[in-house]
């Protein structure tokens, strides 16, 4: 674009900022702003900021006072020209401090402020005069600032707001909301009704619904009822328009990100949008000294394009804001970006009675002899991980009686399989009558109406309470939280974390969070920590770095991965994840349709797909996928974790799970690390369509799956342009789990009468006019991992091929031939094998080996006809 594309003009009482993609008016007689498209509709209709004092006083921008205007000068950084305004609103109103211990999140009401009155009490002024001493103001009140930085590059808006205290005592803030709607004439209108809207919202692991779909409908809120539930970012999708917009936070440096969002049924005969939605924080009662300004967070608004394109922005935005755009954690970020964790997870559910040194030692050698998965092979598995039910009743210590020798043994003995070892570990977890607690005790949080002093020492005056205990995700037993601001806590996690890689021996390690998340943020507002100048936020994020400081300060190299983090503070800190919180088992009857089921866990995962190698690596999750699960059950659950491009773990015991599922998931192996693409995330509350283009040297292809979530067959209608392709050419399509080729499709792919509670997963390639690769069935990419090199020599018309089995079983290559070829001949080394021919696909089929096998297909080229049924 053009640098004078983005303009910024005074029409009266409006300041106008044109974009080639929007337009945003100001209106400094009411304090307001609206943001329209390109064709002119207003998007977001009322704006304003306000703020909220512990005292329950709430002043708005379109409150009765002062207001003014001020533009920089046009400004380079590394996205380009930006031009940043700020929008000055000021009260003459006398605050005096007060202590007011209950928050509350934004004003939820329906003020009518934007009155004639509100009008006329305000002024309109230009940067001119910004500082002048004349403007009305006898300094004693507040002022209101909401910045706007606009790019002339993209289309999307960063907003800040800040409070300035003009008067003379502090104030205390309880919330800083950085754009709100919930006046009487304040709306967010995409296009159509807002029971069209979806609503999807970036939430923690902790909540259980994080990051889904919800419907909007006639009555729905979603407000401040627990300020200690923070939203990353939120997307609100109108399916009719398929317009959306994009909205979020760029930074969680001391408050929690916040949203609010709320639909009322209205009498009104048009369509009415969104009538309360709100970014805010709960600034925890942040005291604002005399002549200070305290500014929020940044926050991020797009309205430009569809919803996949816009949000993949915002994360690339967020993630080169956040330091990621290079790497994910210096320590480890060429095997990261380069490697994919994929193991078998062991843990107290699959085995009854506990780890123990033996059993654990049968799973490893029965993975290790197993020649679908041994460590010789490409499709190896890599890691062997402990999850649960090695630790002593206070999760840290070894349980002497199912590991008399201690762990080294038995990483020792996993090492020597071949494997790497992995455990998981909740770092800041403690039992309250512990020996450290005993030591220190302010070591823990507790209640906040203690008195804590700047040292350990005890007086008659501060005599801690018992540490506060909350019951954690898949812990048997109430916990303390170690509090990360106390220094005694950083040698006791630097201690541990030595200690499971330099002594033990661990080359992964998986910290959970759930002591930080689905704890402390459950009892924030009620306890108090060593350092009480940290925010929650602060106090979270310092939690991070103790354990990263103690990963860096090993001898041995390990990798971490977060569980149940935030994400939003934990961006560029842990080079995995494990988005999903601790699922319990379900009866196998309630899986499908449970919350904790497979399709839910699916759908919440597409929501990390975006993120895969932008700011770490996911983890899909456990696979459970033995009897009595049925077998298309478990299809679904291998191809999702295929397509989710991110490390995957077994959770069924090697020595028991059933040859023929052991070989559906073998053929995951090795993962590729590359991430699919939700067609249809933003239209179903289930997507149902999932893309991954492949790539080799030599050739490129598409991979769909398209999963049933219904109890009844269904149907697939699928436009090749959604995926790229080109409309007007031929393709060949396979369906992988059942080695059937389904013809060749132009413009659209159509399947009928898909099963219920299954997916197919279709492989796409253009036809060419000579003998082609179709697919092959060892691997779920069809090609990439297995086909060395692979084309058609026209000197000798054959077609040739080399293939290197990623492990140790039979296999079947699939050659499509046209109407004006036949099969003359075949030649082929390495393996024993056999061949068919059924018109148009030339099968070849190979006994399992590890060398590499050579083939040749002769092709006598005919004048034309077609075979006679």
């Amino acid at each position: 674009m053009q640098l004078e594309e983005l303009t910024i003009s005074r029409r009266g009482k409006f300041v106008v900022i044109e974009h080639p993609i929007y337009q945003i008016e100001f209106n400094l007689s009411k304090g307001t702003w609206n943001y329209n498209n390109k064709s002119g509709k207003t998007i977001i209709k009322n704006a304003f900021s306000q703020i909220q004092l512990n005292d329950g006083t709430t002043l708005k921008t379109s409150d009765p006072g002062f207001r003014e205007f001020h533009t920089e000068p046009l400004k380079n950084d590394e996205y380009g020209f930006f031009q940043s305004l700020r929008f000055s609103y000021e009260t003459n109103k006398t605050f005096e401090r007060q202590n007011i211990n209950e928050p509350t999140g934004p004003d939820e009401s329906n003020n009518n402020l934007e009155s004639e009155q509100n009008s006329n009490n305000s002024a309109d002024t230009s940067k001119d005069n910004i500082n002048d001493d004349s403007d009305g103001s006898d300094g004693t009140g507040l002022r209101i600032h909401t910045y706007l930085t606009c790019y002339v590059d993209h289309p999307y808006i960063l907003l800040k707001v800040s409070v300035e205290n003009l008067n003379s005592s502090p104030i205390c803030l309880s919330n800083l909301t950085l754009i709100d709607i919930s006046s009487q004439q304040g709306l967010v209108q995409l296009g159509g009704h807002p029971s069209q809207y979806h609503l999807f919202l970036k939430f923690p692991p902790i909540s259980p619904n994080s990051s889904t779909y919800r419907k909007i409908y006639d009555g729905y809120h979603l407000h401040n009822d627990n300020t200690l539930l923070p939203c990353q970012d939120g997307i609100l999708h109108d399916t009719e328009s398929r317009t959306a917009l994009i909205f979020g936070f760029l930074s969680a440096d001391r408050w929690w990100p916040s949203v609010q969002v709320g639909y009322q049924v209205s009498k009104r005969k048009s369509p009415q949008g969104i009538t309360s939605w709100a970014l805010y924080h709960d600034c925890e009662d942040k005291e604002c000294k005399s002549n200070e300004e305290i500014t929020s967070e940044t926050g991020y608004l797009d309205f430009s394009e569809d919803a996949t394109s816009s949000y993949l922005r915002f994360l690339a935005r967020l993630a080169a804001d956040s330091g990621n755009n290079k790497s994910l954690m210096s320590q480890s970020s060429d095997y990261v970006d380069s490697h994919t964790y994929s193991g078998w997870s062991f843990s107290y559910e699959s085995m009854k009675d506990g780890l123990n040194a033996e059993k654990i030692s049968e799973q490893v050698d029965s993975i290790a002899n197993n020649p679908l998965f041994k460590s010789g092979l490409a499709g190896k598995i890599g890691y062997i991980h402990l999850d649960s039910g090695w630790q002593d009743h206070i999760h840290v210590e070894v349980d002497s009686k199912r590991l008399p020798d201690s762990m080294k043994p038995v990483v020792d003995h996993i090492h020597a399989k071949g494997f790497n070892a992995g455990i998981s570990v909740d770092p800041f977890s403690i039992e309250s009558n512990s020996e450290l607690v005993q030591k220190h005790p302010n070591i823990c949080l507790r209640p906040n109406n203690v008195q804590q002093s700047s040292d350990d020492k005890k007086t008659k005056q501060d005599v801690p309470d018992d540490p506060v205990e909350v019951h954690l995700p898949s812990r048997t037993n109430p916990l303390s939280i170690l509090d990360a601001s106390h220094p005694e806590t950083k040698r006791h996690v630097k201690k541990l974390i030595k200690k499971i890689v330099d002594e033990w021996g661990y080359d992964f390690i998986k910290a959970d969070f759930s002591s930080y998340t689905s704890g402390m943020m459950s009892i924030a507002s009620n306890v108090t920590w060593y350092d009480n100048s940290l925010t929650s936020t602060e106090l979270y994020r310092l939690a991070v770095q103790i354990l990263t400081d103690a990963i860096d300060a090993t001898e041995n190299d390990v990798l971490l991965a977060g569980y149940n983090m935030i994400e939003c503070v934990s961006i560029g800190s842990i080079p995995f994840n494990y988005p999903l919180i601790h699922q319990k088992n379900v009866e196998n009857s309630d899986k499908w349709h449970h919350q904790s089921g497979t399709k839910h866990r699916i759908s919440r995962y597409t929501g990390y797909l975006g993120t895969n190698k932008t700011f770490r690596n996911n983890v899909y999750g456990n696979l459970l996928i033995d009897v009595p699960r049925p077998v298309n059950e478990a299809i679904v659950e291998v191809t999702a974790a295929a397509l989710s491009g991110s490390a995957v773990l077994c959770a069924n015991l090697p020595t028991t799970l059933s040859k023929p599922r052991a070989e559906i998931v073998s053929k995951l192996f090795p993962l590729t690390g590359k991430a699919a693409t939700p067609i249809d995330r933003y239209d179903e509350p289930f997507p149902k369509i999932l893309h991954l283009p492949i790539e080799t040297p030599t050739e490129s292809w598409h991979l769909i799956g398209t999963f049933n979530w219904k109890d009844q067959q269904d149907d697939l209608y699928l436009d090749l342009d959604l995926i790229g392709l080109n409309p007007n050419k031929d393709y060949l399509v396979h369906d992988f789990w059942m080695c059937q080729y389904l013809g060749t499709v132009s413009k659209k792919v159509t399947l009928l009468n898909i099963p219920p509670r299954s997916v197919k997963l279709l492989c796409i390639r253009e036809q060419q006019d000579v003998p082609q690769l179709l697919s092959t069935d060892m691997h779920y990419t069809q090609g990439s991992v297995e086909i060395l090199s692979a084309g058609w020599d026209s000197h000798s018309q054959s077609y040739l091929l080399i293939c290197q089995p990623p492990r140790q079983c039979d296999g079947n290559i699939f050659i499509h031939v046209p109407d004006n070829y036949i099969p003359k001949g075949l030649s082929a080394f390495g393996s024993d094998y056999e061949y068919s021919w059924d018109q148009p696909i030339f099968q070849v089929s190979f006994k399992a080996t590890e060398s590499l096998i050579h083939v040749s297909v002769q092709f006598m080229q005919t004048s034309g006809g077609s075979q006679k049924d």
